[in-house]
């Protein structure tokens, strides 16, 4: 409930922006970012997971909060919702945010800020994936389907690297903070329909949290603050990297005193 509520007030606040920001991509930097990140990414999860990941568990121990939580909304059959959280947050998700911020440039006539907009969703999660896989791979918390396990069995599960990398949901992270970033960047804009991107992207990344616990992957803390995190990116990155001010004009009279001049300020 908290996360939802930080949600709505993020749309609050970036919807009182109007139209007024501006939003510019540096492209050598946020390319450059976006390229190397990504890759780098893709390197560590596939290739360097063995190496990078915990052998064994840091975090070993449950709560009360996560049990009662895992108890109450894991399925029987957690392969199907370990698929459908698959579907979620590399899918559906993407086209939830990719797709409807094209249609709303395209809708409002701003076909030339495609590109732009892409750039800065992509880079947004790209960062936001960087700083969750190592905060995985530092805190070593051991998945809920593995913490069922007994000591003889966890060595035997289909990807041990994967063992201890609950804390926090990737997923949830990934489906949050494009959601977010691509709601950011649609309201930042002052696209007309930029609600659109909230209402359909923002509860596919609630369900996609809710999935990881389903299939039991995760536990409920690991899912909320994944959540609260790609929140927290999806909204600052755009902002903070982004973000410029539109002009203010700004009355002033020159050295001679009949003459009035308007000039532009940042």
């Amino acid at each position: 409930m908290r996360c939802a509520a930080a949600i709505v007030l993020v749309m609050l606040a970036v919807g009182r922006a109007g139209a007024e920001p501006r939003l510019k991509v540096k492209p050598k930097r946020d390319v450059s970012i976006t390229l190397i990140g990504g890759v780098a990414f893709g390197l560590a999860d596939t290739v360097g997971k063995d190496a990078l990941s915990p052998a064994r568990c840091h975090w070993c121990v449950s709560n009360p909060v996560d049990r009662g939580v895992r108890d109450g909304l894991r399925w029987d059959a957690t392969h199907r919702a370990d698929q459908l959280s698959n579907l979620s947050a590399y899918v559906a998700v993407p086209i939830a945010t990719f797709g409807t911020v094209a249609l709303l440039t395209t809708l409002d006539g701003r076909e030339g800020e495609l590109i732009d907009n892409g750039i800065i969703i992509a880079e947004t999660a790209v960062l936001a994936l960087g700083v969750n896989y190592t905060v995985k791979a530092l805190v070593g918390r051991e998945r809920p389907d593995v913490h069922a396990l007994t000591a003889g069995e966890k060595p035997m599960t289909p990807d041990p690297a994967e063992n201890n990398l609950s804390f926090f949901s990737g997923h949830s992270t990934l489906a949050m903070t494009l959601a977010v970033a691509a709601g950011t960047t649609a309201s930042l804009r002052g696209y007309r329909h930029a609600r659109w991107v909230w209402a359909t992207a923002v509860p596919l990344a609630f369900a996609t949290g809710y999935l990881r616990i389903a299939a039991d992957r995760h536990w409920a803390t690991d899912v909320a603050t994944g959540w609260a995190f790609g929140a927290a990116f999806g909204v600052g990155v755009p902002w903070l990297l982004h973000r410029t001010e539109a002009p203010t004009p700004v009355l002033g009279r020159a050295g001679g005193a009949t003459t009035v001049g308007v000039a532009l300020a940042w």
